[in-house]
């Protein structure tokens, strides 16, 4: 009968054993950290119509934006997007979708125009226009985009312009000052102050001054030195001219002016030769001074 070598066998199975206890554990890790997830995430979810995120599931959520460092906080939303700084990277998460929508930009801002929703962006120092999708509507090339009387206006190196609804150039940028005004348009231009209409027929020209009185449809102009409260078509609302001979086209003249209303009269203000103060009260119905 053979002997047996005990030793032999002993080392035979603690091989055995040994690699058996490697398989466990290389199994034990597939099955238990690799399916592990790492990742952290910032849940978006519907609080009474309004919107909650939390880095923690709390149940039911419109979606999960993936994040790496501190959690990112939101600047701004609406109906289906967020405007999102993660860790001092701004971008634009589309939370209803999940997914996101651009995060090529310095800045976003949000442009709801013509019942769309746009974003003003901001690249190499330039703003340009994105759509809802990430598309460039309006290329980043101006210094300074803004939405007035649903108008933008646009503007490089201190000049002024504006485009149009489809985001074409509606007036070039070559103006000292734009302000639309409901119907109308003021420019300057070589320090002359003129009024279009929207179909950029010129109204009128070669004023010394020109600016919408807040809350209300009428003008102050400036003509030769004569200050004037008109309408939109720069027909006079004033009895009398103001004399303007104090040179009121150096100052801002609704200022000097001080116009303000008591509801149907309005109130402005006039130095005489003397700088004493006369304050007058105009019926904006019967159009009298009362």
């Amino acid at each position: 009968m053979k002997k047996i070598n005990w030793w032999k066998l002993v080392w035979v199975l603690g091989i055995y054993i040994i690699l058996g206890l490697i398989l466990y554990l290389v199994i034990e890790y597939k099955v238990k950290w690799e399916s592990l997830d790492t990742n952290k995430y910032l849940y978006f979810y519907d609080c009474d119509s309004n919107l909650c995120t939390s880095t923690t599931k709390l149940g039911n959520y419109y979606s999960r934006y993936t994040y790496k460092k501190n959690s990112p906080y939101i600047i701004s939303y609406d109906e289906e997007t967020a405007i999102i700084n993660d860790n001092g990277k701004y971008l634009v998460y589309d939370y209803k979708n999940d997914k996101v929508i651009s995060k090529s930009y310095d800045w976003y801002k949000y442009l709801f125009y013509n019942g769309n929703t746009y974003f003003i962006i901001r690249g190499n120092n330039k703003v340009g226009i994105i759509d809802n999708q990430g598309s460039m509507v309006v290329n980043n090339i101006y210094d300074n985009i803004v939405l007035e009387n649903n108008m933008l206006k646009v503007s490089n190196n201190s000049l002024y312009g504006l485009l149009d609804s489809d985001f074409n150039i509606y007036l070039d940028i070559e103006y000292q000052y734009v302000e639309v005004n409901g119907e109308n348009v003021i420019i300057e231009k070589d320090n002359k102050y003129s009024l279009l209409s929207l179909s950029k027929e010129v109204i009128g020209s070669d004023y010394l001054y020109i600016s919408k009185v807040d809350n209300s449809n009428y003008l102050v102009i400036d003509k030769d030195n004569k200050i004037d409260i008109v309408n939109n078509k720069l027909e006079s609302n004033l009895i009398m001219i103001i004399d303007g001979s104090l040179d009121y086209s150096n100052t801002n003249n609704i200022d000097t002016l001080n116009i303000r209303f008591e509801d149907n009269i309005m109130l402005f203000d006039v130095l005489s030769s003397d700088k004493e103060g006369i304050t007058y009260r105009y019926d904006i119905v019967s159009k009298k001074l009362v």
